[in-house]
C-alpha cells in the first residue's frame, strides 16, 4: 500500500511566498517520512483547485494510512492556512 499527500502553494488564491512554499514542502515530507515512510517521490507541478490553476507537491510514501499522519497533515493545514491537504491510500499495481 502507499500514501500519496497533495498540497498547492495557494493561500487564498495567491501563491505563498517561495521560502515559506519550501518550508511548506520539507514539513509535509517530513510527516510522511515518519509516519508514512519511507519517501519514494516527491514531484511537483502544476494542479487545480475549484477550478484555478496552483503549484502542487505529492510526497508519496511506502507505508499504509496511519492515523498519525492524519493528524500531523490537519496541523499542517492550519500552519500554512490551506483550505484542505488531499490524502490517498492506495495499492500500486506495477505494470510491465
Amino acid at each position: 500500500m502507499s500514501t500519496y499527500v497533495s498540497i498547492g502553494r495557494n493561500v487564498n488564491g495567491e501563491p505563498m511566498a517561495i521560502d515559506r512554499w519550501h518550508a511548506f514542502v520539507a514539513e509535509t515530507t517530513t510527516a510522511v517520512e515518519r509516519l508514512a515512510g519511507p519517501v519514494v517521490s516527491i514531484t511537483e507541478g502544476t494542479g487545480f483547485y475549484e477550478g484555478e490553476r496552483e503549484h502542487t507537491a505529492v510526497i508519496v510514501g511506502a507505508a499504509d494510512e496511519t492515523f498519525g499522519l492524519v493528524d500531523a497533515l490537519e496541523a499542517l493545514t492550519a500552519a500554512y492556512e490551506q483550505d484542505t491537504i488531499a490524502v490517498t491510500w492506495g495499492k500500486a499495481t506495477f505494470v510491465g
